[in-house]
């Protein structure tokens, strides 16, 4: 096997590059046996400076395999994947890995988009690293409807990866709400042995339900019980930190960030921790326009646990500038905040094209799950056990 690897990565008896030779469009499976072989004996050398010719090789392969002979040799398809992924990480530019998996992924996951391959998760996987969202929220947007684990080499981690991966990124596109779906949909996969993915994402789901409902709502009751043991087990910080921020106490809440502050930071969350801080105070705030129409900003503080008027007056200005709050502020007699009453409701605005996107949404999924409960219905698989 050695040898062969040996003969795939090496350059013709003239000196010429193979791969500068094959039309990926006529001979897709042999480029990839060759490209992976490359790949991996570049990755061998020390700051693989190879890999500034591979990468557009690969790019150049996304564009123009021939789609039928890849379905045929998903594991090359993996393998290719992963090739990318590690050229990238060698040379130190995980920007360059997303193009020829975003290509190669969109062309895979054809006509309709919501077909999970195994691409999925490493193009998400890259995109994260290369902390760029915009190129992969396009196929994120698409909802997974079918599922082809030997068409497309899939296994379980597979599944948990792209939602995992997926959510991350929609933390950095700040779609919390999106996030949250995905990572819901990563823990509660059925397993009969907890992941250290579904661990994770569920660090992540706690802090993400705090920014966004302010309490962790429960998991589903499909959730595997033994995922629930171990989150339970091996989420204590995180479990201690909401139910100090559901208290609503900020003494309480401080003190569980600088108990556990350093672990956080550990596992690269303390930026999110902060957050939920600040959105404690923000509902705090929030709040207070229930009770009261003119409030002094020494007044507001000490109410929400402030150091200073000044820092209670950036809280509101922040606010109003994102349209959490409505208010003026005024600096007479130390500083006074007025509440307002929100601007009336305009039909014409974006809340009715909302509304009509979701509904149009909707009625995609009530269609699709028809199809898919039709397909179910009438497989030999569901047959046979009836």
């Amino acid at each position: 096997k050695a040898a062969s690897q040996a003969v795939l990565a090496s350059d013709t008896p003239d000196g010429r590059d193979p791969l500068t030779m094959i039309d990926p469009s006529n001979h897709t499976i042999p480029f990839l046996f060759i490209f992976a072989a490359r790949a991996k004996q570049e990755c061998g050398r020390p700051g693989a400076p190879g890999a500034a010719i591979l990468l557009p090789q690969a790019l150049a392969f996304a564009e123009n395999f021939d789609l039928q002979a890849a379905h045929q040799a998903p594991d090359r398809i993996r393998a290719f994947g992963t090739a990318v992924c590690n050229l990238a990480d060698r040379a130190g530019s995980w920007i360059a890995a997303v193009k020829p998996l975003l290509i190669a992924t969109r062309r895979l996951a054809t006509p309709t988009g919501d077909t999970l391959t195994c691409l999925h998760p490493m193009l998400f996987k890259v995109c994260f690293l290369a902390r760029t969202f915009r190129p992969a929220l396009p196929i994120l947007e698409r909802d997974i409807s079918e599922i082809d684990a030997a068409r497309y080499d899939l296994t379980y981690q597979d599944f948990l990866l792209h939602h995992y991966y997926g959510a991350l990124l929609y933390l950095l596109a700040k779609r919390f709400d999106r996030a949250m779906d995905f990572l819901v949909l990563c823990i509660s996969t059925p397993s009969t042995v907890s992941s250290a993915i579904q661990i994770e994402a569920y660090k992540r789901f706690t802090l993400v339900a705090l920014l966004v409902h302010g309490a962790v709502p429960p998991l589903p009751k499909y959730t595997p019980s033994v995922v629930v043991r171990a989150v339970r087990h091996y989420c204590v910080p995180y479990n201690d930190f909401a139910a100090a921020h559901e208290s609503g106490n900020m003494a309480r809440v401080s003190a569980e960030l600088a108990k556990h502050s350093d672990l956080f930071r550990g596992q690269g969350l303390l930026g999110l921790v902060r957050q939920c801080v600040e959105s404690l105070v923000r509902r705090a705030i929030q709040q207070l326009t229930r009770t009261y129409l003119t409030l002094s900003l020494a007044d507001m503080a000490r109410s929400v646990d402030l150091a200073s008027a000044g820092a209670a007056e950036r809280h509101v200005l922040r606010m109003i500038d994102e349209g959490q709050v409505y208010a003026t502020v005024s600096q007479s007699d130390g500083g006074m905040v007025s509440f307002l009453d929100a601007p009336a409701f305009d039909p014409a605005g974006d809340s009715v094209a909302k509304l009509e996107e979701s509904i149009t949404l909707v009625m995609q999924i009530g269609d699709r799950m028809q199809k898919m409960d039709r397909a179910v219905s009438t497989s030999k698989e569901y047959v046979a056990k009836m």
